[in-house]
């Protein structure tokens, strides 16, 4: 679904298809990446038996894992409160094993909580991205000058810049307002297009 293709620069392929949505999820995944890799090169160190598979599962079980603790111990207690998760116990254990398992529910996520109740997060989303080095902001593009074309990853310091500007712009606040970037242009193949984020849900 990419735009704008060339020999030097092409979007990205990953496990999940929107990889290239928009270029700072593109650089979320290329951290991800990365410490997949680097989780690798030191499994293997201490592991010089392993094959590369065994390297490949082990690393990537622990990237689940911190995935899960960034989650559970930060996304989560803010969206929802502190309240919130301890009463569903929803907060990652201190120690040991997560106990309540129950092989009787469904873990599966219900399409109406993927279709509708999970678009709220695009109500965090700002309209514009700042991009900073060392501190400083040095540009600020809009959320929709680079869907499907997650090209500035290919800059000196381009992921630098987003992964900043990722830490050091705020959210908007989670509301049932989701900016025009989001709603008018993510699928917009053209001006004019009638296809939007909200018609799809």
């Amino acid at each position: 679904m990419c735009v704008n293709t060339s020999v030097n620069r092409r979007c990205f392929k990953a496990g999940d298809v929107r990889v290239n949505e928009h270029t700072e999820l593109t650089a979320l995944h290329v951290i991800l990446i990365r410490e997949h890799n680097r989780l690798a090169e030191e499994l293997a160190a201490i592991n010089p038996h392993w094959s590369d598979e065994t390297l490949f599962q082990e690393a990537r079980r622990v990237v689940g894992a911190e995935m899960q603790h960034i989650t559970y111990s930060e996304f989560l207690t803010v969206m929802l409160g502190q309240t919130v998760t301890e009463k569903y116990g929803l907060e990652p254990e201190l120690s040991g094993y997560f106990t309540g398992y129950d092989i009787n529910i469904n873990a599966g996520i219900a399409n109406s909580v993927a279709a509708a109740a999970l678009r709220f997060v695009c109500s965090l989303l700002p309209r514009k991205m700042g991009l900073y080095r060392n501190g400083r902001k040095v540009s600020e593009q809009k959320m929709g000058s680079n869907f499907y074309a997650p090209f500035q990853l290919y800059e000196k310091d381009g992921l630098d810049h987003i992964i900043e500007g990722l830490a050091r712009t705020l959210s908007q606040s989670e509301d049932a307002s989701i900016n025009d970037v989001m709603t008018n242009h993510m699928f917009q193949e053209k001006p004019g297009s009638k296809l939007t984020l909200i018609n799809l849900t």
